[in-house]
């Protein structure tokens, strides 16, 4: 028998958010939804969001333009991710 496992929120929004990326057939340099959306589509608070937008920053995924928005800066790392799942 498994442990059950309990994924942090913060991690389901980010696997929430390249799904929506990789479904959509988003291209480099598009505009992601705005944290307000975000918040919105998954019932969740703006810092978890934003702590999601980090993570996706960090891994070279997003470029986050002060006062602009997040905008998806890479595929690369979530197809290489996809496979090794």
């Amino acid at each position: 028998m498994k442990e059950v496992s309990r994924v942090p929120v913060v991690q389901q929004v980010v696997d929430n958010m390249k799904e929506y990326i990789l479904s959509d057939k988003m291209e480099v340099g598009q505009k992601l939804p705005t944290e307000k959306d975000w918040c919105e589509k998954l019932a969740v608070g703006r810092g978890t969001v934003r702590e999601a937008f980090r993570i996706l920053e960090a891994k070279g995924l997003v470029e986050i333009k002060p006062g602009r928005g997040a905008f998806l800066a890479s595929t690369k790392e979530m197809e290489q991710e996809d496979v090794v799942e």
